[in-house]
């Protein structure tokens, strides 16, 4: 039995959450850059990140770990160059905004999805994946405020709203795994969306576990492993008209189109040659 046919506005919901998550994707990305420190040093509880390492910092007398101050001139001594890492720091909490306000759109559209999507109960994750993730970036904005004060040696707890953002993160990503279902999908295209699922299931179980548990590391791992499945479900959602017919027969509209074709008929054929044609007259 073929799948039923899905409306015009159907099409164009998918196309919005996919651009949306490409625009989700680069707030990440810029917001990842701005807080990554130009010199490396240790962080608390072993992780890498040092914005997750002040997200989760345990004490606020941690933070001159995390952001270290430029060191004084001492004696006749000139003061190394300054760092500014407070600053950068504090930069990339105001760049994070972006990136809420992004992935809280694409959650939203990712869920009204779902449930366009999907009948009843299974559409019900679609409204789980709406709420969850709008409830995730009102505490991930209560831990940029508790950051920035943080930051500017005030006291203030960013690490409880930062646990609590990202158990509702993560478990808006497990509901969200029949974004990666189409009956239309093609072998490539359901592959993309059996990996995208396989990573929010491993995402989402690690990181609840990571909040469960509280151990920082683990929560970075999850949140490298959603990244990966905020990626697939761009791939999976953007390609659903590209790949709609196959991959042999997109790269033949591919292979059509002004810029490719003269790639599509090289080499040039001989058509007035005749092959192996005697040298030989008579």
């Amino acid at each position: 039995m073929a799948p039923p046919e899905r409306p015009a506005s159907h099409a164009k919901l998918v196309a919005a959450a996919a651009w949306v998550g490409v625009l989700t994707l680069a707030a990440g990305i810029w917001a990842r850059d701005a807080g990554t420190l130009r010199a490396r040093h240790p962080l608390p509880e072993n992780v890498r990140s040092p914005i997750l390492a002040l997200e989760l910092i345990r004490s606020p007398e941690l933070v001159d770990k995390i952001a270290r101050p430029d060191p004084p001139s001492q004696g006749g001594t000139p003061a190394p160059p300054p760092r500014h890492e407070p600053e950068q720091l504090a930069y990339s909490v105001y760049v994070d905004y972006l990136f809420i306000t992004a992935y809280a759109a694409f959650f939203v559209l990712s869920g009204w999805l779902i449930v366009a999507t999907f009948p009843l109960p299974a559409g019900l994750l679609g409204g789980l994946v709406i709420v969850l993730a709008l409830a995730g970036a009102v505490f991930d904005v209560r831990e940029n405020i508790a950051m920035l004060d943080v930051l500017a040696h005030r006291a203030a707890d960013p690490r409880s709203p930062s646990l609590i953002k990202w158990a509702l993160i993560f478990a808006a990503t497990l509901c969200s795994t029949p974004l990666f279902l189409d009956r239309t999908a093609r072998p490539l295209r359901r592959a993309i969306g059996v990996l995208g699922i396989a990573c929010a299931m491993v995402a989402g179980i690690g990181g609840l576990a990571g909040v469960w548990t509280g151990t920082d590391r683990l929560i970075e791992t999850a949140a490298g492993r959603l990244a990966v499945t905020f990626l697939l479900a761009v791939v999976f959602l953007g390609t659903r008209g590209v790949l709609r017919d196959g991959l042999l027969p997109a790269l033949d509209r591919l292979a059509a189109r002004r810029p490719f074709k003269w790639l599509a008929a090289w080499p040039p054929g001989d058509q007035n040659e005749t092959v192996g044609e005697s040298v030989l007259d008579g």
